[in-house]
C-alpha cells in the first residue's frame, strides 16, 4: 500500500537544503574569518619583523659608529650634533647622529628604517678620549701619590709647555697648539730643590702646581683603565712581578724588537710611530730613545741616555737618572725620582701626540650607557 502524505508535512528533504545552504554559509563566514585573521597574523607578523630589522639596523649602525675612531665627531662643538654615518642594506637602513654632550661624552642616535620609513630609534652613551681635555685634567707634569724628588743637578721644565720638545719642527702640534695653549699655563724650572721661576711674576703656588701633584693621580685615562690600555697595547713585555731591561733603539720596521718610535728623529721612518707600550712587573730603561704612552704596573726606571717622549703612566717608582729625560708627563702610584742630570720637561705637544693613538681614541660605552629609547 502507497503512504499519502498529507499538505503539511514536508519530509526529509524539505530540511536538507536549508541546512545545507546553513551550513555552507557558516563554512564561508569561517573561511573569511580565517582569511581574515591570517591575514592580520601575516600583517602583524610583518611588522614586528619590520621592527626587528629596523631595531638591528638602528643599534647596528650605532656599533659600527662606537667601533670607529673618535676623530671623525672630534670637530663636533660641544652642545652641538651632527649626522655621522648612514647605510642602506638589502631592506634595512640606519643613519646614526653624534649628539656632543661634553669634550669626550657622546650621545649616538641611530634611526632604523625599513623600505624609506623610520620605525625606531635607539641611542648609546659613550666616551672618547680627547687629546686636549685628557691632559687639561693633568695639573701637574710630574705627579706621585707619594713624594717627588730633585736631587743633583736635575731639572722639571716646562717653561714654554706648548712649545714642541726635543729637535721636533715648530710645526709638529701646529693644528692642536691652539687648544693647548688654552690649557696649559707657562711652566717652571726646578733646582735642587728650588723651584725657580721662570718670569718672577709668578706666584708661588701656580709654580708648584704645575711641576708638582701630590694628590694621589689617577693611573688610567678618563674610562680607560691599565686593563683597557694593556687590551690595546702595541706593544706588550714583562710578566706580572718579573723584571724587564731594554735598550731602546732597533731601528725600523715598527715591528723591529725594541723600536719604540724615534723622538730625536721626527723625520725619520718611525718618526710617527708612537705605541702604546704596556709592560707588566718592572722595567728598566738603559738607554736609546722612544715615545707614546708607556704604561707600567711595577717600577718604571730611566738610565743612561734613556730618552721618552709621551705619558709615563707607573703604578709603582718612577726614577730618572744619570742623563735620562722625558719630555711631556709622568704619573706615579709612588715616588718619582729624579737624581744626577736627569730632566723632564712639561709637554702639551708631546702629551696630544701620544694620545693621538687611533685604539686611545676609539669610542667606547659608557658603564652606565646601556640602550637608551626613545631618544
Amino acid at each position: 500500500m502507497r503512504n499519502a502524505a498529507g499538505p503539511g508535512d514536508t519530509g526529509t528533504g524539505g530540511f536538507a537544503i536549508p541546512l545545507i545552504l546553513m551550513v555552507l554559509l557558516a563554512a564561508t563566514a569561517f573561511g573569511h574569518l580565517l582569511h581574515y585573521l591570517a591575514h592580520q597574523e601575516l600583517t602583524v607578523a610583518g611588522a614586528e619583523r619590520d621592527l626587528l630589522i629596523a631595531r638591528l639596523a638602528a643599534e647596528g649602525g650605532v656599533r659600527a659608529v662606537a667601533g670607529t675612531a673618535a676623530g671623525v665627531i672630534a670637530a663636533v662643538p660641544v652642545g652641538d650634533s651632527t649626522v655621522v654615518e648612514g647605510a642602506h642594506g638589502q631592506r634595512g637602513a640606519y643613519r646614526v647622529t653624534a649628539h656632543r654632550l661634553t669634550r669626550e661624552v657622546y650621545l649616538l642616535a641611530g634611526e632604523g628604517m625599513v623600505d624609506g620609513a623610520a620605525r625606531t630609534k635607539a641611542g648609546r652613551l659613550t666616551w672618547a678620549l680627547d687629546a686636549g681635555a685628557r691632559l687639561g685634567s693633568l695639573s701637574a707634569a710630574v705627579a706621585s701619590t707619594a713624594s717627588i724628588s730633585v736631587t743633583d743637578s736635575a731639572l722639571i721644565t716646562g717653561d714654554r709647555v706648548t712649545a714642541p720638545p726635543l729637535a721636533w719642527s715648530a710645526t709638529e702640534c701646529a693644528p692642536q697648539l691652539p687648544v693647548a695653549d688654552s690649557i696649559f699655563p707657562r711652566g717652571v724650572v726646578a733646582e735642587r730643590g728650588r723651584w725657580v721661576p721662570p718670569v718672577s711674576t709668578l706666584e708661588p703656588a701656580r709654580r708648584q702646581r704645575l711641576a708638582l701633584g701630590l694628590n694621589p693621580p689617577s693611573l688610567n685615562l678618563g674610562v680607560l683603565s691599565l686593563q683597557n690600555l694593556a687590551e690595546l697595547a702595541d706593544i706588550t713585555l714583562g710578566v706580572p712581578g718579573g723584571g724587564t731591561r731594554v735598550h731602546l733603539g732597533s731601528g725600523c720596521p715598527a715591528t723591529a724588537a725594541g723600536n719604540w718610535g724615534t723622538p730625536l728623529d721626527p723625520a725619520g721612518g718611525c718618526g710617527a710611530y708612537l705605541p702604546v707600550v704596556v709592560v707588566r712587573g718592572s722595567l728598566e730603561v738603559t738607554g736609546g730613545e722612544g715615545q707614546g704612552v708607556l704604561v707600567v704596573d711595577g717600577r718604571a726606571t730611566f738610565v743612561g741616555d734613556a730618552t721618552f717622549a709621551g705619558l709615563v703612566l707607573a703604578a709603582g717608582v718612577v726614577r730618572l737618572a744619570d742623563d735620562a729625560r722625558v719630555a711631556g708627563w709622568i704619573r706615579s702610584g709612588d715616588r718619582v725620582l729624579l737624581e744626577g742630570r736627569a730632566r723632564v720637561e712639561a709637554s702639551a705637544c708631546a702629551g696630544l701626540r701620544a694620545l693621538s693613538h687611533a685604539g686611545l681614541r676609539t669610542m667606547r660605552a659608557l658603564p652606565a650607557g646601556s640602550w637608551l629609547e626613545p631618544v
